[in-house]
């Protein structure tokens, strides 16, 4: 998503064209963050712990690179109201181009941190991490069903990203299914036959720390 470019009427006005510019480089910066960051903080990923230490970094990328392009871009743009007042190249249809210009990039930014639930995102991986490490995790003996392919944690997922769990529905005894994730790293036990599986799991994200056949069947 570029900023409106607006026409240049003399040669003051080049400013205003090269300030527009340089409101494409944050846009463009967070764009990278989002395609490959996770790649940089998850591709080793294999425990509980790790998957979400990497998950946690990476929501935090996406939520001050969201605020980041926000107030970039109003700097900017007061920068070149600014500059335009200085060398007698300002109109007033410049304010309404500007503005314009700011809602689009603000809403953006604002949509990507809101839609994607970031800020709750990261409370739950701290939470998460913080269960992990106290071992204040969730066990429960059930039944699984665990998906073929494998997917991210929540959050704006994108194609060619990291995928390290995979989503199962777990049926606890005497309660209804629900879902979970399983680190793919994990994912062999669930082929050894047992019908019942003894596991404990992060109470936020549902996230698979241990799991093992259970001996009681």
């Amino acid at each position: 998503m570029i900023p409106i470019f607006y026409r240049k009427t003399d040669r003051k006005g080049n400013i205003l064209l090269g300030m527009q510019f340089l409101l494409t480089i944050p846009i463009i910066g967070l764009a990278i963050l989002s395609l490959y960051s996770s790649g940089w903080l998850l591709t080793e990923a294999n425990t509980a712990m790790e998957i979400l230490c990497g998950y946690l970094i990476w929501y935090r990328v996406m939520f001050w690179g969201g605020i980041l392009l926000a107030v970039v871009a109003l700097l900017l743009h007061i920068l070149m109201i600014v500059k335009l007042r200085r060398t007698g190249s300002f109109a007033p249809q410049h304010i309404y181009m500007a503005a314009l210009s700011l809602i689009i990039i603000f809403i953006f930014s604002v949509i990507m941190v809101i839609s994607e639930n970031i800020p709750s995102l990261i409370q739950d991986a701290k939470t998460d991490i913080a269960a992990i490490e106290s071992n204040q995790l969730v066990s429960v003996t059930g039944q699984l069903n665990v998906e073929t392919s494998s997917r991210g944690l929540p959050g704006p997922y994108r194609e060619g990203q990291p995928a390290p769990v995979a989503m199962a529905t777990l049926k606890p005894i005497d309660e209804d299914y629900y879902f979970i994730y399983l680190p793919v790293s994990k994912k062999i036990v669930t082929s050894e036959g047992s019908l019942y599986f003894d596991i404990t799991y992060t109470p936020k994200l549902f996230v698979v720390v241990g799991i093992t056949p259970n001996q009681s069947d």
